[in-house]
């Protein structure tokens, strides 16, 4: 490549061998690796019954075992619109997915089941007092009588304060 201008523009969304990730892509990427999770693109919703009557290329949903006409004995796949038909995709152990409707993150786990990923994304629930959530990069945990547990990102580390009064 003897244009600097090309070759120098930073492509988080590329796949090609050619595209050039930013430091925080490439470190998401490593970090997911290590997590043993292997990130789909997002779906718009989970457990979809009914097929869409109007999809737009690239909608893609999370198939119910209730489901119906061609997504019939697809429980769990994701069906992707690609404009003409759907394609429908089998998931592995370890795939992850961001499901728009519910702002969550989903990985298919041993049990051949989507669950609830943590993410700063989710609401936190334990019960006996402990309450939390998160938005952005920022997940905030308060235990109830004066004693807390904070959980927040700062220079995208993760930082974990035990408060104790």
């Amino acid at each position: 490549m003897d244009n600097p201008e090309i070759h120098r523009k930073i492509n988080d969304s590329g796949v090609a061998a050619t595209d050039l990730w930013s430091a925080q892509k490439i470190k998401t990427e490593i970090f997911n690796a290590i997590k043993g999770l292997d990130w789909q693109d997002s779906v718009k919703s989970l457990n979809v019954k009914t097929v869409p009557v109007n999809p737009q290329i690239n909608d893609r949903y999370i198939i119910s075992a209730e489901a119906e006409g061609v997504f019939s004995g697809k429980e769990g796949q994701i069906a992707d619109w690609n404009g003409f038909s759907w394609d429908f995709y089998v998931p592995s152990t370890g795939w992850a997915v961001y499901v728009e409707d519910q702002n969550k993150n989903y990985t298919y786990n041993l049990s051949n089941q989507w669950v609830v990923t943590g993410g700063a994304n989710q609401t936190v629930e334990a019960g006996k007092g402990l309450v939390g959530g998160g938005a952005l990069n920022t997940i905030t945990i308060d235990v109830g009588a004066g004693n807390g547990v904070e959980i927040s990102e700062s220079n995208q580390n993760f930082y974990i304060c035990l408060l104790l009064y």
